[in-house]
């Protein structure tokens, strides 16, 4: 998930403060202004293959690749974090690496 901003309570736990991400704007042309990853939980809602499925209907909606250095700062921050369970931290790992 990518915000504009981390909310309040993000900010005031360091477990889930720890997650988030800055993506600039300066690095990502399809960015309004600097943003977020949050790496402090898995949206588990859609397969592989319905993401697929809805990125090959409309390529528009693929924006821009993550840059090396924010790459390794997600998994960074997937690989320390405190919320996410093994499994969704296995799959994230094995799609970045």
């Amino acid at each position: 998930m990518i915000n504009s901003s981390i909310n309040d309570y993000k900010q005031s736990k360091t477990s889930l403060f720890e997650c988030q991400v800055l993506l600039e704007v300066k690095e990502y042309d399809s960015l309004k202004c600097d943003s977020y990853v949050d790496c402090s939980g898995a949206i588990t809602d859609f397969s592989k293959e319905n993401i697929a499925d809805q990125a090959l209907r409309d390529m528009s909606r693929i924006k821009n690749r993550l840059s090396e250095h924010s790459k390794q700062d997600v998994i960074s921050a997937v690989a320390g974090s405190k919320t996410l369970i093994r499994r969704h931290k296995q799959w994230i790992l094995e799609a970045l690496c």
